[in-house]
């Protein structure tokens, strides 16, 4: 990914930020996880992170495709509903579909979500989009996803 691509996405802490698609380490098991960077600062107490060190920690787990590694049950119970299936059948079905034909089936011309999809086909969507350089947000409003 392009460090301009990539650190748009992960500089962003507003309302509704780029969704991030990351592997976290926790009791020796890697777990996909995808969610919003505002969350993600969040949940593993960004307030005890300035937001350089912060950016810092993410180019590397996001660059250098290393995984957060969690210490405590309570923030792996936290993330467990952001956890990506990528050994399930519609991952697998998502994931033998070209990127182009990804972005077709699922966003209309103006980049929009152009129909309602479950949360599932949604973190697989994100993940899979993500790892091909492509970032979404969601709308405040519609709840869509959108490429901007």
């Amino acid at each position: 990914m392009s460090c301009n691509e990539y650190q748009k996405v992960i500089k962003d802490f507003g309302l509704h930020s780029y969704y991030l698609a990351i592997n976290v380490v926790y009791d020796n098991r890697i777990i996909p996880i995808v969610l919003e960077n505002s969350d993600f600062y969040t949940l593993i107490k960004g307030d005890s992170l300035s937001e350089k060190e912060y950016i810092h920690m993410l180019e590397h787990i996001v660059d250098k495709m290393e995984p957060y590694e969690i210490n405590n049950v309570v923030l792996a119970n936290k993330l467990e509903e952001y956890k990506v299936d990528v050994h399930g059948n519609l991952f697998k079905e998502y994931a033998n579909i070209n990127e182009r034909n990804l972005i077709e089936l699922f966003f209309n011309e103006n980049g929009v979500q152009r129909k309602n999809i479950n949360i599932e086909q949604k973190k697989i969507l994100i993940h899979l989009l993500f790892k091909k350089n492509i970032f979404v947000k969601v709308d405040d409003e519609t709840g869509l996803l959108y490429i901007p």
